[in-house]
Parts: C-alpha cells; sequence; structure tokens
C-alpha cells in the first residue's frame, strides 16, 4: 500500500513538473485546482499510452510499419499532453510543432533504445551487478526528459 501512494506521489510529481515546464515555455499563468485535474487526467493518458504502444509492438512484426504508427501515436499523445497540462490556454494550432519535433525526437529515442540499451543493460549487469541496470534505466530517463525537453523547446522555436 505504501509503496503504491508513493508511486502515485511520484507520477503526480512528474506531471506537476512537466505541466510547470510547458506553463513556463508557453507563457501561461495561473491554473488553481485545474492543476491537479490535469496532471491526473494526463496521467490517465499516459497509461492509455503506454498500453497502446506495447500493444502495437506486440501485435505487429517488422520495424517500418509500427515505428510509423508509433510516430503518429506519439504526435497525438504529446500534441494532447501539451494542450491537457496547459488547461487549453494554447491553441491546437500553436503547440502542433512542439508535438511534432518532440514525437520525432521520440521516435528516434526509440530506435536507439531498441539497439543500445538492451544489451547496454545485459552487459552493466554482467559487469556491475544491479547497479549497473539502475545506472542504464537512470541514463535512459534522463534522455527522455532531455527529449520532452527538447522537443517543446524547438518546437517553440519553430512557431
Amino acid at each position: 500500500m505504501t509503496s503504491a501512494v508513493l508511486l502515485l506521489l511520484g507520477a503526480v510529481a512528474v506531471a506537476g513538473t512537466l505541466q510547470s515546464w510547458y506553463r513556463m515555455l508557453f507563457n501561461v499563468h495561473g491554473g488553481g485546482w485545474r492543476n491537479t485535474v490535469a496532471q491526473l487526467a494526463w496521467l490517465a493518458g499516459l497509461l492509455a499510452y503506454s498500453a497502446a504502444q506495447a500493444g502495437l509492438g506486440r501485435a505487429s512484426d517488422g520495424w517500418l510499419l509500427p515505428s510509423l504508427i508509433g510516430f503518429l501515436w506519439a504526435v497525438v499523445f504529446w500534441w494532447g499532453s501539451m494542450y491537457v497540462l496547459l488547461a487549453g490556454a494554447v491553441t491546437w494550432r500553436a503547440l502542433f510543432p512542439s508535438a511534432l519535433v518532440t514525437s520525432v525526437c521520440w521516435t528516434g529515442l526509440g530506435v536507439f533504445s531498441a539497439h543500445y540499451f538492451s544489451a547496454t543493460i545485459v552487459a552493466n549487469e554482467q559487469k556491475f551487478g544491479p547497479i549497473g541496470v539502475v545506472m542504464a534505466l537512470l541514463s535512459w530517463l534522463v534522455a527522455v526528459g532531455v527529449i520532452i525537453h527538447l522537443g517543446a523547446v524547438a518546437g517553440r522555436m519553430l512557431r
């Protein structure tokens, strides 16, 4: 029970951090109680997106079609993420470049991860034990953070 509460609190904190970043980047102020509602809605969307991506990965062969569908699904997810976390304060049109760039970077990270991180996790586990696995996963999480922020900033600059 304690771990479930801590997981939920950590997830809300991640959503809050992302929301704060988007608010600063797109010059959106205020929010109040709607911030928490938007964060919880985003977390629900994240779970749905993750489940759909996992299902897509299991259901399809090859790499081209799943990558294309994954990219399109990523555009929808990141576009919707920005809109939800900003509580509709920025138009869909203004958010599209950031969603597009984030999705390109996200897809690139996925391709890179498939070729690099699996082998890195195994090699680090053999060389350093469980801490090696943790370090590989942490480096992936840092890459995710960079991708999300870079995509939003680059898209905002394009706009």
